[in-house]
């Protein structure tokens, strides 16, 4: 909102005494409390309404990062679950076959426990039998045999009767238990504050390092993004305000180097584009094939989002220039190589 000065007060608009120029000034910012003249008061309106463009971008682009970190959080979380299923399946059927072989060997230890004394007597009556039928077909045995064979079947009876009198309660079983199945698998959640601290590490880490152009970090995400590498860091080698614009400088500080981003801003309003080729700048001139090279915008004029510019199929052989007396140069001179952007 603006409001209207008091005549009885003239004052001059800052921007006419910045750029030397003889306005007065009629309205007040109600943001700055800056007074303009008419005309430089609608640019400083221009500059608020591109601010805010550039504020509803940068919102836009936390959404789309929100979006994308939702459907790997969801992917990650879906597998995790198939894994801990599996996982607690796995354990019921090494328990149901534990539990069932347990069972079976305390079947066959029951039974080999009341068998065994009967076992014993059984073994030992067929031992007597035997004897008693060798002696009378050869009728070799005396009153001494006799004695000693009465008491043997006297012990033998004695026995019988015992195990016919005590064998129900002389066996118990005792079962264990206590088994808390309701708590025997238990759930925790380790490490989280961890993982959440990480996660908001890797969030506001600086992937683009030594350079101040490009100090928005959702622009840093998209422009990884936009070269497939999510995780990447990226080291400033060249800065034309610092080594030099002349071509000379910008071949010596890049040339032979790998996977190179190309960041210029304009002078007036900080728009910011650029391009990305992986084949290493050269001086020695002509077209270079590069099928991954890309131009992208971040800002710009026509309060486009951030998009980027695929290389042509039909052009990708000549996805840059290189010349000894130029800088970088994307597609070749007075040539359209790269396509509608991709967002």
């Amino acid at each position: 909102m603006a409001a209207s000065l008091n005549r009885n007060k003239p004052r001059e608009c800052v921007l006419c005494q910045e750029r030397n120029e003889k306005g007065r000034g009629v309205t007040i910012c109600a943001g700055c409390s800056q007074i303009f003249c008419d005309t430089h008061y609608l640019e400083h309106r221009q500059m608020i309404y591109k601010q805010f463009d550039r504020l509803i971008q940068k919102h836009d682009l936390l959404i789309e990062q929100q979006a994308i970190s939702q459907q790997h959080s969801n992917q990650s979380q879906d597998k995790q679950l198939s894994q801990l299923v599996q996982e607690i399946d796995e354990w019921q059927k090494e328990m149901i076959d534990a539990t069932k072989n347990a069972a079976a060997k305390a079947k066959a230890k029951l039974r080999e426990t009341l068998n065994k004394e009967h076992d014993q007597v059984t073994h030992t009556f067929k031992h007597i039998t035997n004897d008693l039928r060798l002696k009378q077909s050869k009728r070799d045995y005396n009153e001494i045999d006799v004695e000693e064979w009465t008491q043997r079947l006297e012990e033998l009876g004695e026995q019988l009767n015992q195990l016919q009198t005590s064998s129900s309660s002389k066996i118990q079983l005792k079962i264990d238990r206590s088994i808390d199945f309701a708590n025997i698998i238990n759930i925790r959640v380790i490490e989280h504050n961890k993982f959440i601290s990480s996660t908001a590490h890797t969030m506001n880490e600086q992937l683009f390092k030594g350079g101040t152009l490009l100090d928005n970090h959702q622009h840093q995400l998209k422009l990884n993004e936009f070269c497939g590498k999510p995780r990447r860091t990226w080291n400033l080698i060249y800065k034309a305000t610092r080594d030099g614009f002349d071509a000379k400088n910008f071949h010596g500080q890049r040339d032979g180097r790998n996977s190179t981003i190309t960041l210029l801003q304009t002078q007036k309003d900080h728009y910011l584009f650029g391009g990305y080729t992986s084949v290493p700048w050269t001086s020695t001139g002509g077209r270079q094939q590069d099928a991954t090279a890309f131009l992208f915008t971040l800002t710009n004029p026509h309060n486009h989002p951030v998009a980027k510019f695929n290389i042509e199929k039909t052009t990708q052989s000549c996805a840059v220039y290189h010349h000894k007396n130029y800088g970088p140069i994307f597609g070749t001179p007075n040539s359209t190589a790269y396509r509608r952007p991709h967002s």
